[in-house]
């Protein structure tokens, strides 16, 4: 791992803004630029797909790592809400084109994200937009994986090195589907029920019409409250909920 230190540091070696999401991979980041004295600030794109707790944790992980934060809103074109193969797309081209112009404002030509090693193998139509629009992405370029980045934010001593991994709320509503945004606070108001029963776990819900398709990690360790959840969640409008195991 040493050598992908050094390739790293490299990588960093001047100031850099980050599109920062507030999850572990773009926090640690954050946070090894803070440590070896990189010119950093942190920047999140506010947008409907992006729920409340997210944005919270994006903030209480800034404060932690003490980084200069900022929030800015994205408006989201059209082609979005059609909610077609390609949303991500054209949703992640929006927000990095908003961090791009604050960064600029501010004096940061560089702007990086947290895309590791592990996310370059899979087929991720927001790939193309970073390379499209210059983004650096030093986790990937230096070959540091999801659970080595874990590794460095826990001995880092950083208390978000286990958080689980999440999607924004529009990975919820299936492909073809327009995105309302009634559909996405319906989802994550019944994302926060769960996760108020079951803790720090993933926890996501997928919205198929009237019907409500959970995953839970761990889901054998939280089978005592399936009723109850059930109950919640057709209290705010779900007519059938099934989960996934």
């Amino acid at each position: 791992m040493r050598s992908k230190f050094e390739v790293l540091r490299k990588i960093l070696d001047e100031r850099i803004a980050i599109a920062f999401s507030g999850g572990v991979d773009s926090s640690t980041l954050a946070a090894l630029c803070k440590a070896w004295n990189v010119d950093v600030i942190a920047i999140t794109a506010k947008i409907p797909f992006i729920s409340k707790r997210d944005l919270k944790n994006a903030e209480k992980a800034a404060k932690e790592i003490g980084v200069f934060h900022i929030v800015v809103d994205a408006e989201l074109p059209p082609e979005v809400f059609e909610n077609t193969p390609l949303r991500c797309y054209f949703c992640k081209k929006t927000i990095l084109r908003r961090i791009k112009e604050v960064a600029r404002k501010r004096g940061f030509e560089v702007v990086a994200d947290g895309t590791n090693a592990d996310d370059i193998l899979e087929s991720r139509p927001g790939l193309r937009a970073l390379e499209e629009e210059g983004i650096l992405s030093p986790w990937a370029s230096a070959g540091f994986t999801k659970e080595e980045i874990r590794r460095i934010a826990k001995d880092l001593g950083l208390s978000f090195y286990n958080r689980p991994s999440n999607s924004c709320l529009a990975t919820r509503i299936p492909h073809g589907e327009k995105i309302r945004l009634k559909d996405l606070k319906k989802v994550e108001l019944a994302e926060d029920i769960l996760l108020k029963l079951v803790g720090e776990r993933r926890v996501r819900v997928r919205k198929f019409g009237s019907k409500a398709v959970v995953e839970i990690e761990e889901f054998e360790s939280v089978k005592e409250n399936l009723a109850n959840a059930v109950a919640m969640l057709k209290s705010i409008g779900f007519e059938e909920v099934v989960f996934l195991n």
